[in-house]
């Protein structure tokens, strides 16, 4: 059979075992990357290959098979794991099930049922990844829109424009420097935040108010717009009358 590109550790304590198996997984296409007597080596053997697939059995010596395949899926050091065994009871097959594994084989085993069984666990395994880079991509997305809707907020108090004009001009600078939005917006966040508290503080000083007051009023204004301290300074600095105005009215 032609290769694939895929690989496979075989993890068993019998070595005709792990030859037969290899055997079978070469016919289904698979290169074997390495092969193993117990769940020891079988982890440090993924750890440097990172199989496609790793097939287990469960009774082995030192470290056995359900304890070595937890930690290679914890660790993500294969796609899947396959135990095949000579234990059928319920409570060991969902043990397995609990940790992760994609598939079951009851020993002996013929080649049909494991390609049978591999291609199942593949599929699974690779839907699982699909939908964990989908998550993690979405979640990136949010918390660029979140760096990004913050920076514009600042900018646009900064340069006393609009936020569409900010937003705009982020993403200009964002295509003149032929880098990320979000990279924009970190560094003007980092160039503004504290200049802003700063300007904000001294606004508030000339105003009457101590360096503690002035940071706590700047507090006060970030409770109650619900927005974090920075964007309230540059609130303030963008319009300070507002501000003035409120302290003048709560004085007696």
């Amino acid at each position: 059979m032609e290769r694939s590109g895929k690989t496979a550790v075989v993890v068993d304590d019998e070595l005709i075992t792990r030859l037969d198996f290899s055997g079978m997984l070469s016919d289904l296409g698979f290169t074997v990357a390495g092969s193993a007597a117990d769940g020891f080596d079988a982890v440090e053997i993924c750890r440097n290959t990172r199989p496609d697939l790793v097939l287990m059995d469960i009774s082995m010596p030192i470290f056995n098979g359900l304890s070595a395949a937890e930690k290679i899926l914890q660790e993500g050091l294969a796609r899947a794991v396959v135990i095949v065994s000579a234990f059928s009871d319920r409570e060991t097959i969902r043990k397995a099930a609990d940790l992760g594994v994609k598939g079951y084989l009851v020993k002996p085993v013929e080649t049909n049922a494991l390609c049978a069984c591999v291609e199942v666990a593949l599929a699974a395994a690779g839907r699982e990844a699909r939908l964990r880079d989908e998550k993690l991509a979405a979640e990136e997305a949010l918390a660029d829109a979140k760096i990004i809707d913050k920076a514009k907020r600042i900018l646009a108090a900064a340069d006393k424009i609009s936020e569409p004009e900010a937003y705009r001009k982020i993403q200009k600078v964002a295509m003149d420097k032929r880098s990320t939005m979000r990279k924009v917006a970190e560094s003007i966040l980092d160039s503004t935040e504290d200049r802003f508290v700063s300007k904000a503080k001294s606004i508030l000083r000339d105003a009457g108010l101590s360096d503690r007051q002035a940071y706590r009023r700047i507090q006060k204004t970030a409770a109650a717009y619900d927005i974090p301290v920075e964007e309230a300074a540059a609130m303030i600095v963008r319009d300070p009358e507002q501000t003035l105005n409120e302290i003048r009215r709560e004085k007696p």
